[in-house]
């Protein structure tokens, strides 16, 4: 037969031989021999009736390709069809009956069952064998290959054995072939050692690897028994701390000094797990106390890799119930290391308990301080230096300890290591050593102190290392980059990391507070200082490899950036709230004395007697054909408008600056920033040139991080060294600069230029011409100034445009005039028992349900509606509150509100009527101004209600249908998820960093692909940013959302709806009467609307959006004012 016989040469050129001399097959082997195409084609060959082929080849390839080729191997393929009518295949194997395999093989049963059966099935190695040792029979294949004996000691010998990859399951990184190499443990049989005594040993070491699960202890992968040996199975590693010590070239990453206090500090946190270990008892839901110890930890028995140690070998380890006295029969180990309690002076062997190992663990920190500042030659002088005489007279060790205490050899090292090191918190490291060294056991401090104090040495010696390496970094960009925009962009994450530094007490003398508790969150912190580390040192070589002119255009400085920013990020997750809420209030901080600094005055407060000017009687300002010629102009123009005194000068510049700031919002331009300047706040003090210039630097600069650090912050940091001030000449360097890189058209208002003395209305006009007579040019720079009607300007003022205020323009207002149908709430210092929100519409009574659609209004005002208890009178709703609202059906609203008292305010609709509830909700501890935010479940019959309490803490409360408003579950700030299978709240992930002031909206999503969650809000250079949470495998992306600037702190709000195909609303205000909206998700587009007639609408209030029918009918509610510009209201707008 071709095939078969084709089959077997090309499983003779397969098979694998093993470390005990006996080939096998291995399980990718036989599956790529024995394909789907050669079964058929075997089975075409056989000699049997037609009908017996009849669904052989489908059942041999699922259930019996082993059996076939051991037929084959054995020149019986024929015999096949005995195997399959008596249902023997694969799952029947092995075969134990040489008679039964006769009659189904004739002639080579015995062959068949005693060994050729054996080379396809070897031993598989389970994931899970660490849990339950393993008794292999004799007669199974290990398949262990490349077998090199890698040390023998006194209770086992170590090798290092290779598995194919398709025989084992462990989780470990293969090679490059995909084979997995690790350590095999054989165990030894003392000599004079009983059976019974050799298993009790392997049992008590095999106890201490299952239950104590460390990151460096080494890793654990199972035990069994061969042919009466005991074995373990280790993780590979490359060799052990003596032979690393020898090492002229360090190991790894041990090239850095900050690798060995995390290597040292793991051993110590193993020690202390097993000194203290708590064993988990399930059947009786508590903890067992255990006790243990090594009582051989020396450098022999610790493994190392490229990154950290690893406490290895537990042949005379335990672990028991922990009693009150702990103590046990000491047996020779610990070599050099020896505890001066160990033996007594006639050499006898005593009682000992955990204190050797914190003895011999300060031994190994001094032997690795000595290698870390002396290397391998620094150590041998080491121990040859305290060969000396120890407890017995003219008996000479290496010992650490003689009769009279630590050996001055020792001591004399310690001291002279501290005195004269070159390397960071190495005398703090030997301070930790000598507490170890103490001769009396019970002195010695426990392996947890020592552990604690090890690891703050570890995270602070790995964050100067970092502080060390970036500041390296900036400095060599600074030199060798002398142009490029890099030197200021690291800035803030500098800032961020000595901020971290000086918080968790890593720099200067502040205490370290023990933030993290589990050995995995201190090992994810230190690999997060270390990708900090390694990226800056892998630039600083590549600067200093390619230093000039041509680095400048090498692309992996800005991936330095991103690389920095991103682990910097990740550091500070690991920290409790606390401290990263003090690290991000300190850094705005920070950046704000950096701008503060240029002006000399309060600029919030100066802000504030601004903003909070009225301006209603200034719109007549729109319809000059010489302020609509300023402001279509394609290029920088400057307007002057001048007035008599009283004509609302002041008040028209407050209208400027609101009105200017969303004038160019659309799809293709990118916001204008628009600065200011109010020369006729007296309580500023002198106000001259630079004074002005710095107020407008303010406006250019606090929306541009990356402007202020590579313009400003080199002049900052030169004058807080050499404490000088700032000239006029400094600023102008700055603002110059400022304007060359900025990317958007600047609007300044100037009001009251007049103020200024001639002399710095010269100076500063000087500056501004340049930038004011530049034609097609970016940026686009434009000016109004306004002054009052007889002051003297340059003759530049006269030959621009010009606007003067008369009497009859300044009391030519654009109130509206009420439309027909609506009646005016009038302005009342008390509300009456009869709450009048604002309008009626005396079309439709309150007492008939409205229409879907009234006939001559697409926007209304909420209705006049009676309030059941007069005494409880209702406030108004507060200046600018909140608005939460939730619908289930077409015609079923709850909105929501805050009124001047700070109680929430429920207003229901129900059939199109309008019902206010004021006392309904019941909450009373809110915060005024708090975001509200509603929801409703099971289609109206639950709705939860969030707020703010005056704790500032985040609160739910909740309506369940046919019972009261009650608190719900969520009680604590933060990002939180509702898990609807627990019906409780728990943490989420942490987002981006939000733009102070940005509003929020989240919307869900479920389809054909799956179910997420989109989050919208405002990020620091005003662009709204999408974050899309699958929810399904709980991954993060950023969504699709395209790179629109829009108007700061401007009102999110979204809605979604599953018709044809997910739909996502998204909504924003745009000003001047307009709203944005957004449809998405999968490719957006963007369309502006009107807030309709008759509504008064003012630009940044609260709005919200809500949908029914598959999105065929949606809602916007906002805030406004009453056409009277006195009390705030709800209104609505079909969408």
């Amino acid at each position: 037969m071709a095939t078969a016989s084709r089959l077997r040469a090309e499983l003779e050129k397969r098979k694998i031989r093993s470390s005990s001399e006996r080939y096998f097959i291995s399980n990718s082997d036989l599956s790529a021999v024995f394909t789907a195409a050669d079964v058929r084609q075997l089975v075409a060959e056989l000699k049997c009736r037609t009908e017996d082929r009849v669904g052989l080849p489908g059942e041999l390839f699922a259930h019996g390709r082993t059996t076939l080729a051991i037929l084959v191997w054995l020149r019986q393929e024929n015999s096949i069809l005995n195997f399959r009518t008596r249902d023997i295949l694969d799952k029947s194997l092995p075969l134990e009956n040489v008679e039964q395999a006769n009659a189904l093989a004739p002639g080579v049963g015995n062959e068949f069952v005693t060994e050729t059966q054996w080379m396809f099935l070897p031993y598989q190695f389970g994931r899970n064998m660490a849990q339950s040792h393993k008794e292999i029979r004799r007669e199974i294949i290990l398949p262990f290959v490349n077998e090199e004996n890698l040390g023998d000691g006194g209770f086992g010998e170590v090798l290092k054995v290779t598995i194919p990859a398709s025989l084992h399951q462990f989780t470990l990184d293969p090679d490059p072939t995909g084979n997995l190499t690790i350590v095999r443990k054989r165990i030894k049989r003392l000599r004079g050692q009983s059976a019974k005594s050799a298993k009790r040993a392997f049992d008590q070491e095999k106890k201490c690897l299952l239950l104590l699960q460390h990151p460096n202890i080494v890793t654990f992968l199972g035990s069994y028994q061969y042919k009466e040996e005991y074995n373990f199975l280790f993780s590979l590693f490359d060799m052990d701390l003596e032979k690393m010590l020898e090492l002229e070239l360090r190991l790894g990453d041990f090239k850095w000094d900050f690798t060995f206090f995390g290597a040292l500090y793991g051993l110590a946190s193993a020690l202390s797990k097993l000194h203290n270990h708590n064993l988990a008892l399930e059947e009786e839901d508590e903890e067992l106390q255990m006790t243990g110890y090594h009582h051989d930890f020396r450098p022999k028995n610790i493994l190392v890799n490229q990154k950290t140690f690893m406490l290895a070998d537990f042949g005379l380890a335990k672990l028991k119930v922990q009693e009150t006295y702990s103590k046990t029969p000491w047996k020779v180990g610990t070599g050099d290391y020896l505890a001066p309690e160990c033996m007594n002076q006639d050499f006898k062997n005593q009682n000992v308990g955990r204190g050797i190992d914190i003895w011999a663990l300060g031994c190994l920190i001094v032997e690795v301080a000595t290698y870390m500042e002396k290397g391998p030659e620094g150590l041998k002088q080491f121990r040859k230096q305290r060969d000396s005489e120890g407890v017995q007279p003219g008996w000479t060790d290496q010992n650490f300890f003689d009769k009279s205490g630590v050996k001055p050899e020792v001591q004399d090292w310690i001291s002279e290591l501290k005195t004269h090191t070159r390397t960071a918190f190495l005398e703090e490291l030997l301070e930790v050593a000598e507490t170890a060294l103490e001769m009396d056991p019970d002195n010695r401090p426990k392996a947890e102190k020592i552990s604690q104090a090890l690891y703050e040495l570890n995270v602070k010696a790995h964050f100067v290392a970092v502080q060390s390496a970036l500041s390296e970094y900036v400095d060599l960009v600074n030199k060798e980059l002398t142009e490029s925009p890099l030197r200021m962009k690291l800035w803030k994450e500098m800032e961020i990391l000595h901020l971290f530094g000086t918080v968790l007490g890593l720099v200067g003398d502040n205490k370290f507070p023990g933030l993290l508790r589990s050995e995995h969150e201190i090992l994810k912190f230190s690999e997060n200082l270390k990708s900090i580390f390694d990226v800056c040192t892998s630039q600083n070589h590549k600067i200093k490899v390619e230093p000039g002119p041509q680095t400048k255009d090498i692309n992996f400085t800005s991936r330095f950036d991103e690389e920095v920013s991103k682990n910097v990020d990740r550091l500070l997750q690991w920290l409790p709230r606390q401290y990263t809420e003090e690290i991000k209030t300190r850094l705005p901080q920070l950046e704000k004395a950096c701008l503060e600094s240029i002006y000399d005055f309060e600029f919030y407060e100066y802000n504030n007697k601004i903003v909070s000017k009225s301006f209603d009687n200034s719109e007549w300002i729109l319809r000059q054909p010489e302020y609509k010629t300023w402001l279509k102009a394609d290029s920088s123009s400057l307007l002057w408008v001048f007035g008599s005194p009283g004509n609302g000068k002041s008040d028209l510049a407050s209208f400027l600056i609101k009105e200017l700031a969303p004038s160019l919002i659309t799809q293709s331009k990118a916001m204008p920033i628009v600065a200011y300047v109010f020369c006729s706040i007296s309580a500023l003090g002198k106000k001259d040139a630079r004074w002005m210039l710095t107020t407008i630097l303010h406006w250019l600069l606090k929306d541009n991080p990356s402007l202020m650090r590579k313009h400003v912050l080199p002049a900052y940091q030169k004058q807080s060294q050499e404490n000088l001030t700032w000239t006029f000449d400094t600023v102008s360097q700055m603002f110059r600069g400022v304007m060359r890189d900025i990317d958007r058209a600047v609007f300044v208002v100037i009001d009251r230029f007049n103020d200024i003395e001639e002399s710095s209305r010269k100076e500063f006009l000087d500056l501004l011409t340049p930038f004011l007579n530049q034609k097609g040019s970016n940026p686009i720079f434009k000016a109004i100034i306004i002054t009052k009607a007889h002051s003297k300007p340059r003759d530049m003022l006269k030959q621009c445009l010009q606007i003067e205020i008369t009497s009859n323009s300044a009391r030519e207002s654009l109130v509206p005039t009420p439309p027909k149908g609506f009646e005016i709430a009038s302005s009342q210092a008390e509300w009456p028992d009869k709450l009048r929100l604002n309008v009626t519409i005396p079309s439709y009574p309150l007492a008939t349900p409205l229409p879907q659609s009234p006939p001559s209004e697409k926007a209304f005002r909420l209705p006049e509606c009676s309030i059941q208890n007069p005494s409880h009178a209702t406030s108004p709703p507060t200046l600018r509150t909140f608005i939460a609202a939730t619908c289930w059906t077409g015609w079923n609203y709850r909105v929501y509100f805050q009124d001047s008292s700070s109680r929430i305010t429920e207003v229901s609709q129900s059939r199109g009527k309008w019902t206010i509830r004021p006392d309904t909700v019941g909450i009373s501890d809110a915060k005024p101004h708090s975001p509200l935010a509603a929801i409703n479940r099971f289609n109206g019959k639950e709705i939860r209600l969030f707020y703010v309490t005056k704790d500032n803490s985040l609160h739910e409360h909740c309506y369940y249908q046919g019972s009261e408003w009650s608190s719900g579950a969520l009680k604590e700030l933060g990002i939180i998820v509702f898990d609807e299978e627990t019906n409780t709240w728990r943490k989420g992930r942490q987002l981006e960093t939000a733009m102070l002031g940005s509003s929020l909206a989240a919307v869900t999503l479920i389809n054909s692909v799956g179910r997420s969650i989109h989050t919208y809000f405002q990020c620091m250079n005003s662009h709204i940013k999408e974050i899309k949470e699958n929810i399904d495998d709980d991954s993060y992306s950023t969504g699709p959302f395209p790179l629109l600037k829009t108007p700061v702190n401007t009102t999110l709000t979204a809605v979604s709806w599953m018709g044809n195909s997910a739909n996502i609303r998204l909504y924003w205000q745009a000003g001047n009467r307009k709203f944005m909206e957004a449809t998405g998700p999968d490719e957006w587009e963007i369309g502006m609307n009107e807030i309709p007639e008759p509504i008064p609408y003012e630009n940044d209030l609260p709005m919200v959006a809500v949908e029914w029918g598959s999105g065929s009918y949606r809602r916007l509610y906002t805030l406004s004012k009453d056409l009277n510009h006195n009390l705030d209201f709800v209104a609505k707008v079909d969408l």
